[in-house]
Order: C-alpha cells, then sequence, then structure tokens
C-alpha cells in the first residue's frame, strides 16, 4: 500500500484500477495497511472532490469507522479524513485565511473571507447530502458522532449517546452551555443565550464542558477552544447551504426528488449531533408538512418525519422562545404547526405517528403550556372508535359471506380506521403521561 502513494486523477483507467484495489485493502487483517490505506484516500478525496468514486469511497471509510471491532487508530485516521473534507477549511483555502488574518488583523468572518467560505461550504452541502443518501442506520450514527465530538469533546458526547449523565448532558446542551454556540454569527441562534451565560461557571465546574475555562485559560485548552469555535462557524455555514440546497431543488421541481430527502436527512444528522441547529431549519422545512405531490408518498414520509424531530429539539432547546422565533422568521402559526402534526399523525406511517405525537406533546409541554391540541386529537380518535362500536352494537345481523365484513361484522375499512386511532391514542398516553406536569387542561377538557 505504501508503494503505491497517491493516486492521480490524470491517469482515469489505473485511477480506478488502484481505487478499487484500495477500498478491498480497507478491510485488511493489518492495522498499519488499513490505515496506510485511509491516508491514502484522504489525499485522494482531498485533490480529486468531484470524482465519480467520492460516494463510494466515503462510504467505504465510515462503514469500516463503525465496525465493532476496528481498532481505535483506524478509526482516529478516518475521524480526522472527514473533519479535513467537511468540516474545516480546504487546504487551498487555509493559507489565504491565514495571511488574510495576519496582514488585515481582521476578523475569519470578514466579507475577504465570507465568499470563500460560503463557497466552500456549498460544494461540502453536495458532498455531504450524495454522501448521506447512500447511508445505512449505522454509519449514519457514527457520521453524527463524529460532529458532536468535534463540536463538544469526546466527554460530553458519549454522555449524549449513553450512560447516567446523559440527562444532563443534554439539558447542558439544549441550554447551549459549554459549546461555543455565542461563536455563531446567527443572531437568532443567539435566542436563550443569556440563561447559557448565567450557568457558565457551573457546567465548566461540574462537567468540565467548557474547555477554556475548565483549564484555566492554559494556551492548549484555549486553543481547543478556539479550534472547537471555528468548527461550529464551518458547520453552520454547511446548514445554510443544505438549507439553500433545498430550497433550490424544491424550486426545481422535476429530477431532485432524491436530493430533498437526502439533504434533509442530512440536516437532521446535524441537529441531532448539536440540538441547537434545529430552530434554524424550520424556516426552509415546515412547508413540507402541508404535503408536496413532487415528492413520493416514501420520501416526504421521511421527510415529515425528520421536520417532527427537528420541532421536537426546537421544542426543547427554546421553550416558549420558539413563539417568537416563528413570528419573526413569519412561519405557520403554533397552531397551524400543531393542526398540522395532528393531520400527520392521521395520515402517515406508524413510525410518523410517533414522532408527531412527541412533537405535538412537545410543544404542548414546552412552548405552549397547553394540552388543548393533545386531548382535541384524542376525543376524535376516540369518538372514530366509539363510532364503530355503536354501529356493531345496533347491528343485529352478523357477517354474511361477500359481505366484505369479517367475523365480527366490522369492514376492511373500518378496522383500518380503528388501527390507526388505536394506535395514536397509544402515542398519546405514552407522551402525555411523560409531560403531563408541564401541561394544563381545562374543566371542560377533563371532563
Amino acid at each position: 500500500v505504501a508503494s503505491t502513494g497517491s493516486l492521480d486523477e490524470e491517469a482515469p483507467n489505473l485511477t480506478d484500477f488502484l481505487l478499487d484495489e484500495m477500498l478491498v485493502r480497507l478491510r485488511d487483517r493489518g492495522v498499519s495497511v488499513r490505515k496506510a490505506t485511509v491516508f491514502i484516500l484522504r489525499s485522494f478525496l482531498l485533490r480529486c472532490p468531484t470524482h465519480l468514486a467520492y460516494v463510494r469511497i466515503c462510504r467505504a471509510l465510515l462503514a469500516r469507522a463503525q465496525a465493532p471491532r476496528e481498532e481505535e487508530s483506524v478509526r482516529e485516521a478516518v475521524r480526522t479524513t472527514f473533519q479535513e473534507l467537511w468540516f474545516s477549511w480546504s487546504p487551498a483555502d487555509g493559507p489565504q485565511v491565514q495571511a488574510h488574518v495576519q496582514v488585515t488583523g481582521t476578523d475569519i468572518s470578514s466579507a475577504s473571507t465570507r465568499a470563500s467560505r460560503q463557497k466552500h461550504a456549498a460544494s461540502v452541502a453536495r458532498q455531504v447530502t450524495d454522501v448521506v443518501a447512500t447511508l445505512d442506520a449505522a454509519s449514519a450514527g457514527w457520521l453524527v458522532t463524529l460532529i458532536r465530538e468535534m463540536l463538544h469533546g469526546a466527554n460530553l458526547a458519549t454522555a449524549l449517546a449513553h450512560g447516567p449523565g446523559a440527562d444532563e448532558a443534554n439539558t447542558l446542551l439544549h441550554a447551549g452551555i459549554g459549546t461555543g454556540a455565542g461563536a455563531d454569527e446567527d443572531p437568532q441562534a443567539r435566542v436563550g443565550k443569556p440563561q447559557a451565560q448565567s450557568n457558565m461557571g457551573h457546567a465548566t465546574k461540574t462537567n468540565g464542558l467548557s474547555a477554556a475555562g475548565a483549564a484555566g485559560g492554559s494556551d492548549s485548552n484555549l486553543a481547543v477552544a478556539r479550534k472547537r469555535r471555528a468548527s461550529l462557524q464551518h458547520c453552520s455555514a454547511v446548514l445554510q447551504a443544505l438549507q439553500e440546497q433545498v430550497v433550490r431543488s424544491v424550486e426545481q421541481q422535476r429530477g431532485t426528488e432524491n436530493v430533498v430527502a437526502a439533504a434533509v436527512h442530512a440536516l437532521v444528522l446535524f441537529c441531532r449531533a448539536h440540538p441547537p441547529f434545529a430552530p434554524r431549519c424550520l424556516p426552509s422545512l415546515l412547508p413540507f408538512l402541508k404535503g408536496d405531490t413532487s415528492l413520493s408518498s416514501a420520501q416526504l414520509a421521511a421527510v415529515c418525519g425528520s421536520i417532527c424531530e427537528l420541532l421536537s429539539a426546537s421544542a426543547l432547546v427554546l421553550g416558549p422562545a420558539l413563539f417568537r422565533e416563528v413570528e419573526s422568521a413569519c412561519l405557520p402559526s403554533m397552531q397551524e404547526i400543531q393542526a398540522d402534526l395532528s393531520r400527520l399523525a392521521l395520515s402517515s406511517n406508524a413510525a410518523n405517528v410517533e414522532a408527531a405525537v412527541a412533537a405535538l406533546a412537545l410543544l404542548s409541554a414546552r412552548v405552549t403550556r397547553d394540552a388543548a391540541p393533545l386531548a382535541t386529537l384524542a376525543v376524535r380518535m376516540f369518538d372514530s372508535v366509539h363510532q364503530v362500536a355503536r354501529r356493531l352494537a345496533a347491528t343485529t345481523t352478523t357477517s354474511t359471506v361477500g359481505t366484505g365484513t369479517g367475523a365480527s361484522g366490522v369492514t376492511a375499512g373500518e378496522s383500518a380506521r380503528m388501527q390507526r386511532c388505536l394506535m395514536v391514542l397509544a402515542a398519546l398516553c405514552r407522551h402525555y403521561r411523560r409531560y403531563s406536569p408541564a401541561l394544563k387542561l381545562s374543566a371542560m377538557v377533563v371532563e
């Protein structure tokens, strides 16, 4: 592998042959062979981001990293590869930015570098979309973990994934504590920031989530804090580029359905890694809850399920401040959003029923503090089931051959409707019990 050196795109036939051999070497028994292969593939991907094998190579690297028995050194090589590919400046841009900062003394977000960052972010967004469209759940989960570790450090990323401190870690992350949220230049991302700042001291003392504060301002930890802040800014730029990609694809309509679904999935992966990203994704995605005929039913179901997840994260991140976010961004009213979620629970697949009811419960508990939408949906489901029960009670004739009824006298349509209603009622009961202390029910609704 070492004698192969770098892969050269100028000799396509040789390059394709060597790429196939390199992908085989990713599964070699020797750890040093696998690691050397990752380094060569990283160099190729950085030089040839438009190569036809780009997606195939990225998918193979992610699969290698999340293999159960893979050596940590190989995982670290893959982790570094994707950090250089997607979550930092490209090698060509780096020296230009550094020279600009040193000569002018201006911030990296000045006008002369902002255009370069946006161009690079748009390129990364296209690459991420193409790769995410082909990932399985395990590889996508590893990518989420990678982003978490890059933005928050390994300790918080581990706590978010599992462990006794998961609830506390999630609370701190949703509040933006110790995550570098203040480095983001988007004013909308600063909603709720005073509360995060007031708790900063407690976070650094108890959890060590703020590297710079916990280390007393040492040079090494300040460098880590700057690196995480730069990664957060770059991820924010990629997030914006992904949203613009969704909007452009919707405007083009034909031939872009897969791009829309993949871009939305990519947005969800970023938001799983850093929930404060979620509110900024809503303006470009909420219209999909109304239904989009340009997408297939499966694609629309996947997109709507992702939007429900983002709404839940937004409710956790902002709480009542989500009202102001909705009003300032000229989004549909909260009542309209809740009505769309109720409609989705009645028409989508089982996974989306759970996601829609979870989002509806979180909005009711954390944002509006009103359980009326949940109660209204529950009454509607119960009435539908009760209507079938009354008909059966009044029926004197059991099923006959050829009438389309079952042995119980229930038609196929009634059976499907009852299954849907009971599924929604079960989800409502689960989530209402979870958030009932924060919900208010009027005397009429209780009755």
